[in-house]
């Protein structure tokens, strides 16, 4: 929350305004000899006390009404209004401590003008020495950013043997935790399905804890811990025959079913032009298997500033009290963040309000005029007054009316989105004929080889992939995190080589798999 945002401060800031406002009341203010503005007092003492209390409020209304980016640039203006109120609540003479303030503020904006003037001078040269400045900064975050640590997974090749060694045990050690995570997950589901009982109520294993009545489709807390596994059940039939059936099933109900489903049932993925209604009207976008961001992207902030437009182009042409979805204030402005209007509220006005002051100054110049022998009708000075606010409207109109012609010409059969589906649609159709081929060798493959359950202990293909040679497969290409829990150098291919050697998703005990299993666990 910013500081003037909250409601202590809020108060505070309206109470020094009530303050500094009453300096100015009453007619008992007086400029003395010796102040700088006295000559120009003494012509016309009330018009100028009139001149230096209207000037006076205006200031006021600007510098309270100004929007602070920073919570130090209120604190500063703030500390600087309350001095203001002490300074001349103590001076001797009120008017000739307005005056001295007036002065030292008139002087100070002049500065800021001077200022304003000189930037713009020089805005071309200044902004060249920005953009260089930029640039370099640009490229100082770019090289921060490769002095920042690298995956070693992702530079495998580069390192150095001692560096390798060490990337490949720290793989082992997390391929150690999936595993016992697997196998841990897998008993639980078999002692809850009553195939396998629960090793607590085994007499070979330690009592954990006594338990009143014990209902077997509910197992038991710690049922799976590694040493009750190890007390209750026999490892070596658990590493022989069951690792390697579970590993079996996931790869086939998994992978290669999947596989089986989308070359035999649902085809090439059909790329279609959907529709988001999150705005105002319906933005269609592509609709593909993969993350597109920047398209996604560009839709929300379309969305947003759509929205944006929108708001202000109702608030703007609308007469006063007739939204009924803004909250208006009571003296007629509204909130729009995305503005840019007044204050950190960023409150802007109707038309309707501009209106008025435009007629109210054509008025007076038309009266002006008359007095010099002018003889343009009213209407015209109203014209030239109003002028750019009809200009204001038909650009706000013409923001809105960009929009919903961008997204109807999307929504078009010849628009640039539907070229887009189409060449996207080819590459699916590409992608599904090279799954076709790849189905088609590896189901050749399994059939020529017998796989089966188990079958690697017969099979006469051997492993002869290594650990760094996994490691130095392209990270995109690794679909599971960890590594297999054995290399396998020398032993018989199971189906999950065969998938891996495919190009296509596989697992290998000790890599990650979290997924809920798709077959049926009492069957296995």
């Amino acid at each position: 929350m910013r500081l003037y945002d909250k409601l202590s401060h809020k108060l505070a800031v309206r109470a020094l305004f009530r303050s500094l406002l009453r300096r100015v009341k009453g007619a008992n203010i007086t400029i003395s000899a010796t102040n700088p503005d006295h000559a120009k007092y003494s012509l016309d003492p009330q018009l100028y006390i009139s001149y230096l209390k209207s000037e006076w409020k205006y200031n006021l209304r600007m510098e309270f009404s100004s929007m602070h980016k920073t919570e130090k640039s209120f604190a500063k203006s703030f500390l600087r209004g309350v001095e203001i109120d002490q300074r001349i609540a103590t001076s001797e003479s009120r008017g000739d401590a307005l005056v001295e303030v007036m002065l030292e503020y008139r002087k100070t904006k002049f500065q800021e003008q001077k200022w304003r003037a000189n930037y713009l001078e020089r805005k071309q040269d200044i902004q060249k020495q920005d953009d260089k400045a930029a640039k370099e900064l640009q490229l100082r975050k770019q090289e921060s950013k490769l002095k920042k640590p690298i995956d070693p997974k992702q530079i495998f090749h580069r390192l150095e043997a001692p560096q390798k060694h060490r990337v490949v045990l720290s793989e082992l050690k997390a391929s150690k935790e999936f595993s016992e995570h697997l196998l841990r997950r897998y008993l639980k589901l078999k002692q809850q399905s009553l195939q396998l009982p629960n090793p607590a109520m085994l007499p070979n294993t330690p009592d954990i804890k006594e338990i009143p009545e014990y209902k077997s489709k509910y197992a038991l807390p710690g049922s799976t811990r590694h040493d009750l596994i190890k007390a209750g059940y026999d490892t070596e039939y658990i590493d022989a025959i069951v690792k390697p059936s579970l590993e079996y099933d996931i790869n086939k109900y998994h992978y290669l079913n999947n596989l089986q489903h989308i070359v035999n049932n649902k085809g090439p993925y059909p790329v279609k032009i959907a529709t988001t209604s999150a705005g105002p009207i319906p933005m269609p976008y592509i609709k593909v298997p993969f993350a597109r961001p920047q398209q996604m992207k560009q839709i929300a902030l379309d969305t947003k500033k759509l929205w944006t437009v929108i708001r202000i182009r109702n608030v703007w042409v609308s007469e006063p009290g007739t939204i009924k979805d803004e909250k208006m204030f009571s003296d007629g402005r509204y909130s729009i963040p995305g503005s840019r209007g007044f204050g950190p509220e960023q409150f802007m006005y109707p038309r309707s309000y501009y209106q008025k002051l435009a007629e109210s100054e054509a008025l007076w110049e038309y009266v002006l005029d008359r007095e010099t022998g002018g003889s343009r009708s009213f209407s015209s000075y109203v014209s030239d007054w109003t002028e750019h606010l009809d200009i204001n409207t038909k650009v706000l109109e013409a923001k809105v009316d960009a929009y919903f012609s961008k997204y109807s010409q999307l929504r078009t059969r010849n628009s640039s989105l539907q070229k887009e589906r189409d060449a996207l649609q080819l590459q699916m159709n590409e992608h599904y004929d090279q799954l076709v081929a790849t189905y088609d060798s590896l189901i050749n493959e399994l059939n020529t080889q017998g796989i089966f359950k188990h079958s690697e202990i017969v099979n006469p293909a051997k492993v002869t992939q290594t650990y760094p040679q996994i490691l130095d497969t392209t990270p995109h290409a690794r679909v599971s995190e960890g590594i297999p829990e054995l290399e396998r150098i020398g032993m018989g291919k199971k189906l999950g080589d065969y998938l891996r050697e495919a190009g296509v998703k596989s697992f290998s005990w000790g890599e990650k798999f979290y997924k809920r299993f798709k077959f049926d666990i009492k069957k296995t």
